[in-house]
Formats: structure tokens, C-alpha cells, sequence
């Protein structure tokens, strides 16, 4: 997962994308991403560092992971 950090940060329209890794369960990670607009996120989503980690997430964690988005109010 950290080697998705440093391409995404020079994408186009990414304005923050960190790697956090729970205290409380070493197993559980979040990925806190702010984008210019969803478009830039939406082509995140397709560029080929990405979608090779994806392909791999079966094999890699429990589960499916969780994409939620959030809309910054104030």
C-alpha cells in the first residue's frame, strides 16, 4: 500500500493522500484522500498503479474494502 503514495500525490487534482494504519488493530488501514473534484478521483480510480492493487486485494485482506466519500461542509 505505500507504494501507491507517492504516485498518487503527483496526479493530477490530488490535493492530500495519506496511509494510515489502525493503533488499535494492526490489520486495519485507511487511505485519507482529498481530491480537487471527483472527476480527478474518478481517474484515479483507473490509472494502472491503482487498479493492480486492486487486483490484488483478494489475496491481501479480509473482505472487501470499503470506498466512502465524504463532502467537506465547512
Amino acid at each position: 500500500m505505500r507504494g501507491l503514495v507517492a504516485p498518487t500525490r503527483q496526479e493530477p487534482g490530488c490535493v492530500r493522500y495519506d496511509l494510515h494504519r489502525s493503533q488499535d488493530s494492526a490489520g486495519r488501514f485507511l487511505f485519507y484522500e482529498i481530491w480537487a473534484d471527483r472527476p480527478h478521483w474518478e481517474t484515479h480510480m483507473g490509472r494502472p498503479h491503482l487498479q493492480a492493487f486492486l487486483a490484488r486485494v483478494p489475496e491481501l485482506v479480509e473482505g472487501e474494502p470499503e470506498i466512502t466519500l465524504w463532502e467537506l461542509l465547512s
